[in-house]
């Protein structure tokens, strides 16, 4: 599985001091994949350009290489805002699938 250098979790929203490397993503994806609830979890995943919080991707549509795209990638999304004097910023925004 993975290394304990390659992930620090500090609670569940994974924003903050929470940290990740790509590979242990990967690697937890993968094990995910192998257990069979997968299929559930797989369905709960929002998908490009269709629904949840990757519903409003749609700039890729604009590419005629990446027009195909919609609803045929689904992700887990991680999204970190805070909330500031000057309203919600962006903190950071990642996709694992």
């Amino acid at each position: 599985m993975c290394r304990q250098n390659e992930f620090h979790f500090v609670d569940g929203h994974g924003g903050g001091e929470t940290t990740a490397t790509n590979q242990a993503i990967t690697k937890v994806l993968i094990a995910r994949h192998q257990k069979p609830t997968f299929s559930a979890f797989f369905n709960a995943l929002p998908t490009l350009g269709v629904d949840g919080s990757l519903g409003f991707v749609t700039d890729f549509r604009s590419d005629p290489t990446l027009a195909g795209a919609t609803a045929q990638v689904a992700a887990k999304p991680g999204t970190y805002v805070q909330a500031t004097n000057a309203g919600l910023v962006l903190n950071g925004q990642a996709f694992g699938g």
